[in-house]
């Protein structure tokens, strides 16, 4: 825990002694921190376990550069330790580290930049309160991550209307790539109303899993309102090496590679999610996510059921309860074919 604060305190020491004087820059800081217990029903051997987490801290921050750009930088805590049992600490991950550079056809960005697709959103549902398991299918089932080392480039439209063009390494925030395949991407979200749309097409490669190389993306997503009601689903296409997907832990660990070695495999997934406002500070969320990670083989698929009831305690402060399922199909892998927990969960920004 105590790298996360001292990652903060040299960024903010560094971003002052980069950028300068207070009329060249101007610095905003922000950060969130997401606490709560799981009670544990399924696998049988977990039955009855309760675990208090530190689900996530995040410290971030801001930095206007000369009016002609910005620098953001971000740390990510998750509740994930070291191997050494003598020494577990908290592990401090940097997911941000971007330098974007305005202009008039739009906003270049480059470092470790937030990913295209992930990164907006939250625009269309925010609702990750308890942990990896909470994020959209896309980010859950790890065919998409949260930010990569490359460039990007964005334009903002008047109608509200974004396109983002990215070459990313593809090996998200966790590593380095030495490699010569990258990733290209291509999202385009527009505002419907008081809904939106949006599509995303990501092609790119896999260095070391040759002939069936290839890494292909294509996602869907949208969210309409209905009175107090708010409605949305996310759609997915995914190809890949199947020994690339056993070896990256695709969809909770599938087990490909014996199956279908040295070749491709593709993957299809839909989700919908349903947002109720019982009051200005009540809301219910209900997900249904349903994933077949290899058309190929029958009884490999996932499906996952999701519920919650959230509290606006304070402007800065959501308490939360949710349910999680978690089914796999018979000849999904090894592991337990059903996992269900619940759990109470606070998060609090600043």
């Amino acid at each position: 825990m105590q790298g996360f604060y001292t990652g903060l305190v040299m960024a903010v020491f560094m971003g002052s002694f980069a950028f300068g004087a207070e009329e060249a820059s101007r610095f905003e800081a922000n950060g969130a921190a997401v606490l709560g217990g799981d009670f544990i029903f399924k696998p049988t051997s977990r039955e009855g376990e309760v675990s208090f987490l530190v689900r996530k801290l995040e410290a971030g921050l801001l930095a206007n550069v000369d009016k002609q750009g910005q620098f953001e930088l971000k740390f990510t805590s998750a509740d994930e330790r070291t191997p050494k049992a003598e020494t577990k600490k908290f592990l401090v991950l940097l997911e941000k580290a971007q330098l974007g550079l305005f202009s008039s056809v739009g906003t270049f960005s480059m470092g470790l930049v937030g990913h295209p697709w992930s990164d907006r959103q939250s625009k269309y549902i925010d609702f990750e309160f308890w942990g990896d398991s909470s994020k959209p299918m896309s980010a859950r089932f790890k065919y998409i991550g949260d930010s990569d080392l490359g460039l990007t480039w964005k334009r903002e439209f008047d109608n509200g209307g974004q396109v983002q063009l990215a070459a990313l390494n593809g090996e998200e925030n966790r590593k380095d790539e030495e490699g010569a395949r990258k990733d290209l991407m291509l999202v385009w979200d527009q505002p419907i109303a008081n809904g939106g749309i949006g599509l995303g097409v990501s092609y790119g490669g896999y260095d070391g899993y040759s002939p069936a190389s290839e890494k292909v993306r294509i996602l869907a997503r949208g969210h309409a309102p209905w009175g107090r009601t708010r409605f949305g689903f996310e759609a997915l296409w995914a190809q890949d090496s199947a020994d690339a997907a056993t070896t990256l832990s695709l969809a909770e660990g599938v087990q490909l590679s014996s199956d279908l070695p040295g070749q491709r495999t593709t993957a299809v997934g839909e989700s919908l999610w349903w947002l109720y406002e019982l009051s200005d500070r009540e809301k219910i969320f209900f997900r249904l996510d349903d994933l077949n990670p290899s058309r190929e083989i029958p009884e490999k698929g996932l499906r996952v059921y999701q519920a919650a009831y959230s509290f606006q305690y304070s402007d800065s402060v959501i308490l939360a309860l949710f349910y999680d399922q978690l089914e796999k199909q018979a000849k999904h892998s090894t592991s337990s074919p059903k996992s269900e927990k619940a759990g109470v969960t606070a998060k609090v920004s600043f």
